[in-house]
């Protein structure tokens, strides 16, 4: 039997899903219900059940509860049943991930890394987003990061483009100029 890569799989699903979601206008809403049921999966140590012998079992229980809560749309519903038919409820992980680049890139979404030495709140990485998305001409989303070894200031990575205005950097390149 060949083996065949999960990512790729994954890609393949989310594509579908992503297609069906565009039918019913709900692409954000199923990336949110990915996203919750990837992370419990994860979270809760199931993923490792269902990647076991009889884990089909585990993830019918599971769709059951979830059609029982009707917080999940029925298009997610749906589809977690045909993951369970086809005994690929274990990549639900993966196919978060892929879904998730393509809702960014369908909806014009870049998203980055925001390092500052100390603690920002909301609204000052808000305000940086905002300076970005202008020069990207893309809406940026920043992961913000506490790095105390950058000293100050503040170093943003998003897709290939790196920010570095950190007291770090100023000082060695100061330090390289007198060093000249």
């Amino acid at each position: 039997m060949k083996k065949t890569d999960p990512f790729l799989i994954g890609q393949k699903y989310s594509k579908a899903l992503f297609e069906l979601g565009r039918q019913h206008q709900q692409e954000e809403l199923l990336l949110a219900e990915l996203s919750v049921l990837a992370q419990a999966l994860v979270a809760s140590g199931l993923l490792s059940l269902l990647k076991a012998p009889g884990g089909n079992k585990v993830w019918f229980h599971l769709v059951e509860i979830l059609k029982g809560t009707q917080k999940f749309s029925n298009v997610f519903i749906q589809f977690c049943g045909l993951l369970g038919e086809m005994e690929r409820s274990y990549l639900l992980p993966e196919i978060q991930k892929s879904y998730q680049k393509i809702c960014d890139a369908h909806f014009n979404v870049v998203r980055g890394q925001l390092l500052t030495a100390t603690d920002i709140d909301s609204e000052q990485i808000k305000t940086m987003q905002d300076i970005v998305t202008q020069k990207l001409g893309k809406t940026v989303l920043f992961e913000h990061a506490h790095r105390p070894d950058i000293l100050g200031g503040v170093v943003a990575h998003v897709g290939g483009w790196t920010f570095d205005d950190s007291l770090k950097t100023h000082l060695g390149k100061l330090t390289q100029q007198l060093a000249n």
